[in-house]
């Protein structure tokens, strides 16, 4: 194994070790995730969208408190992540995402070229720190947010020069990302992903049973995204910290059956 800059462990052989990444509206919830051991705390706020942005006032808590490691007394230090939004909303708030965020993503609707998607990308990794990486995101319900399916997203990530690669839905009403792309399409993002030499973290209105699902498809990603699952159900609802340890565990047997 090895550990980057950011605190991430890599695994030098290629091999899956899933991550977990919990998103959190607000401080205790992000409490609660990092007493519950979660790899990466994500920051968004889920009434106002899929990958709505919270308040640059929250992003500036976690970076001090994290930093400075006055969070909760956890002996686990989560890796940041922010959610920036939608092209215009990211652009307005890009710049406010401190240099301790390890991750930030931007949501591709309304992008429907690859040219135009590398333009919002470059125009956020122009405001981001050269220390925060920008995550490729892909809608599995590309139709209703307008933009490029992921096959299409995935290539320009590999173009522009990206190693990260989320797979997400734009509508929390609907279906999931496996319902929408099936494990099929699931077994064909990973394998395209891992040609690619782009870690990919699936999400998108998954339940705790789809983590095993994963394994027995052979295409386990390199990292599990939850909201709405460890909130009951309800994403717009304070996360549950008994089940984020059930993902925190279920997660832990994929590491463990996949060495």
């Amino acid at each position: 194994m090895m550990q980057s800059a950011t605190g991430e462990v890599d695994d030098a052989g290629g091999n899956n070790v899933p991550q977990l990444l919990v998103s959190v509206q607000d401080w205790p919830e992000a409490i609660a995730a990092i007493d519950a051991n979660v790899d990466l705390l994500d920051f968004k706020s889920p009434s106002r969208g899929p990958l709505a942005p919270v308040s640059p006032t929250l992003w500036q808590r976690a970076a001090c408190q994290m930093g400075t490691g006055t969070h909760a007394g956890s002996s686990n230090v989560p890796r940041l992540s922010a959610a920036l939004g939608e092209t215009d909303q990211a652009r307005d708030v890009a710049a406010s995402v401190p240099s301790e965020f390890a991750y930030a993503k931007v949501g591709p609707s309304g992008c429907g070229s690859r040219a135009e998607l590398i333009r919002l990308w470059d125009q956020i990794r122009n405001d981001l720190s050269p220390h925060t990486q920008l995550v490729a995101v892909a809608y599995a319900d590309h139709q209703a947010a307008r933009c490029l399916p992921w096959d299409q997203v995935l290539m320009a990530a590999l173009h522009a020069g990206m190693t990260r690669f989320l797979v997400d839905t734009f509508d929390k009403t609907s279906a999931s990302s496996i319902q929408l792309l099936g494990w099929h399409g699931m077994a064909r993002l990973h394998q395209r992903s891992r040609q690619a030499g782009i870690r990919w973290m699936a999400a998108g209105r998954l339940k705790l049973t789809d983590v095993m699902g994963f394994a027995r498809h052979d295409c386990l990603p390199d990292g599990f995204g939850v909201r709405g699952d460890v909130c009951g159900g309800n994403r717009v609802r304070p996360i549950d910290r008994q089940r984020v340890d059930r993902w925190r565990r279920q997660v832990a047997l994929c590491r463990n059956e996949n060495p």
